[in-house]
Parts: structure tokens; sequence; C-alpha cells
């Protein structure tokens, strides 16, 4: 048996000061109530997945972690035509001079 194929999009914009990432899979989506848990440290969508399937629960979390030490944000919300779509927004800064 083939695994199916299935795409992930990223795509990324700098507007009005403000970069916007957006991922979008095709996969199985998030149900409404847990697209704001999956952030937490250690949360699975699936609790029949174990560690074995690999991750360890951390990624988003550390993806949130990192988006606010930068005074950004990050959501993920259904994707149009079924699976997730992740956006994150981060102010624009200048580098310090050399």
């Amino acid at each position: 048996m083939q695994p199916s194929r299935r795409s992930v999009t990223v795509s990324a914009a700098c507007a009005g000061g403000v970069l916007r990432v957006e991922i979008t899979d095709q996969g199985i989506g998030i149900p409404q109530e847990l697209l704001q848990q999956v952030f937490e440290p250690f949360f699975r969508v699936d609790p029949s997945r174990s560690r074995q399937l690999g991750g360890a629960g951390l990624g988003l979390s550390l993806v949130r972690a990192i988006a606010e030490l930068h005074n950004g944000q990050v959501w993920a919300e259904p994707a149009p035509g079924g699976g997730s779509r992740f956006i994150l927004l981060l102010p624009e800064s200048e580098a310090p001079p050399a």
C-alpha cells in the first residue's frame, strides 16, 4: 500500500510592517474545540498516537513561545477544503547597526 500524497503549502508575505507566514496542509484537520490546545506542551490531537509514531508534542508550543518572544502571534484554523492552516505573524524589526 502506498502512502497517500498530500501537499503542504508554505507562503510568506510582508505588509504593513508585519511578516505573515502561512503553513497549510491537506491532512485530517483539527477539531475546532482543540485548535487552541495544540499549542500546549505535550498535547496530542489523537491521544492514541504514541511517541513511537514520532514527535514529542513540543513543536507547536515552541513555535508559540518563540513568536511571543518576538512580539508576534500564532494560531491554527481549519483550512479550506480540509486540513489545517497555521498562521504566524511577526512584526518587522530593524537590524542593529553593524
